[in-house]
């Protein structure tokens, strides 16, 4: 009787269960995974580094002000006319417009190595994508195999039951002796044991399953047996493939330009630079000698 409540339980339990394709776990893995989220978080940074140093091509606006009162005004006297010499207060405004003029080809070196990296991290992106999805497939398949492992054990189960009811019937017609009847007992309780450690896998392994696609691993979860393709056999093809169209590999290569990039840049740091700018200036009220309203 106990077994038949535990088997109801197990039921119960699945009845409010969510069925989860093997599609929607890897959909599901996409958008909640901690590794793609925090790898999307790294390629924004970059993709914002890209903007900042493309930035300081462009031309620059500045401005500012300074105001100055003196203690006292200084004044002089030029055939009777009073002739400020020194004003008792001034405001000039400034403003400034530069471009940076590139001639050393450092910026647009270090534009190029930004850019890279960007690129570089949205491999890293993709092979973090298709980490996850190798844990997932593997964590789904982990549960199919324990859901398979419990049927296994239920059939034992039935198997060792009717075992003990036709070994009992021959020791109760002398046809079999009583240990014969100890031993299917003995094997019934393991079969009874067995069905238990396999339940507990199939809930161990959904937990694992619902880690992976970051979400509560108290979940409840079902899983339906996929159609996989068949394996290519022709190994080395696979391995060629790979070598060219892994995002790992992709993502190195794009490193490795980067980081060739900013090394020209570096043996290049102490060479000139040249800047055109414009500065307007404008003496708010102008006084005292020689004094210009405008620069």
């Amino acid at each position: 009787m106990s077994l038949f409540f535990a088997i109801a339980s197990v039921f119960a339990a699945h009845a409010g269960a969510e069925t989860l394709s093997l599609d929607d776990a890897l959909q599901l893995a996409d958008q909640n995974a901690f590794a793609i989220l925090i790898q999307k978080a790294a390629v924004e940074k970059q993709r914002q580094a890209v903007n900042q140093v493309s930035g300081t091509l462009g031309p620059t606006v500045s401005a500012g002000g300074v105001y100055t009162r003196n203690g006292t005004q200084s004044e002089v006297n030029f055939n009777g006319q009073n002739v400020i010499i020194s004003p008792l207060q001034t405001g000039v405004a400034t403003a400034t417009v530069s471009l940076p003029i590139d001639i050393t080809g450092n910026t647009h070196r270090l534009i190029r190595a930004s850019k890279a990296n960007l690129l570089a991290q949205r491999e890293t992106l993709e092979a973090d994508r298709s980490d996850t999805r190798h844990t997932v497939k593997g964590a789904y398949l982990a549960v199919l195999r324990a859901e398979s492992q419990v049927k296994v054990a239920e059939e034992a189960i039935g198997n060792e039951t009717e075992r003990v009811r036709t070994t009992q019937a021959q020791f109760e017609h002398g046809t079999a002796a009583k240990l014969d009847v100890l031993t299917a007992q003995t094997q019934l309780s393991q079969s009874k044991s067995d069905l238990i450690t396999a339940q507990n896998a199939v809930t161990l392994s959904k937990e694992a399953l619902n880690n992976a696609l970051a979400r509560n691993i108290k979940t409840p979860v079902e899983v339906v047996d996929p159609t996989l393709p068949d394996a290519p056999a022709d190994e080395d093809a696979l391995d060629g493939m790979a070598q060219t169209q892994r995002p790992e590999a992709r993502a190195l290569l794009r490193t490795r330009e980067a980081l060739a990039q900013i090394r020209r840049a570096t043996e290049q740091g102490q060479q000139p630079t040249l800047a055109a700018a414009v500065t307007y200036q404008r003496n708010i009220a102008a006084q005292g000698l020689g004094a210009q309203p405008a620069q």
